[in-house]
């Protein structure tokens, strides 16, 4: 979200503006107005616009602003990394393009083989801590698992983490 604000400067009287977005607009006062984007990436539009009359002329003045909207991006230092059979490893899960950074849902992403996503211990530091599956045996290559978290700001946007768990050889 961001205030946008339009002043009426050369005039006796201050008109009201008359405000038109793309997005959601809130009221702040006559001049101001918080603009909220929607879901959409691409770009956006708000305007304020006011009419005076000067001997029974009517004139109408407004001013735009074009704006970009980012796609909303998820990302994890996670992403990538090779843990330890049966180990706990702390993450973080960053959400850029959007005002919103919350995280709506996050888990283990298919196959689990009993690996679990939990809230990190408070002060920590971290958002996440990853339980790796332990596993016994003999295997030939390491498991291959996936995270996937799931934006609060728009639901349709996630971020798919690949984590390797070391297997015993």
């Amino acid at each position: 979200s961001y205030t946008f604000r339009s002043d009426v400067s050369g005039l006796t009287s201050k008109p009201a503006l008359t405000w038109t977005s793309d997005g959601v607009l809130m009221n702040v006062d006559n001049n101001s107005r918080i603009y909220t984007a929607p879901n959409v990436t691409g770009s956006g539009n708000i305007k304020s616009e006011f009419t005076y009359t000067v001997r029974n002329l009517q004139i109408t003045r407004n001013a735009s602003a074009a704006i970009t909207i980012d796609d909303i991006f998820l990302s994890s230092p996670i992403d990538g990394v090779t843990v330890e059979n049966g180990s706990t490893t702390q993450f973080n899960v960053s959400v850029a393009g959007a005002y919103n950074k919350a995280i709506d849902s996050i888990a283990v992403e298919g196959q689990t083989d009993g690996a679990v996503i939990e809230n990190a211990p408070a002060g920590s530091g971290f958002m996440y801590a990853f339980k790796a599956p332990t596993y016994t045996g003999q295997f030939t290559s390491d498991a291959e698992l996936y995270i996937k978290a799931v934006s609060s700001a728009n639901k349709s946007k996630f971020g798919l983490f690949k984590v390797k768990v070391k297997r015993p050889r």
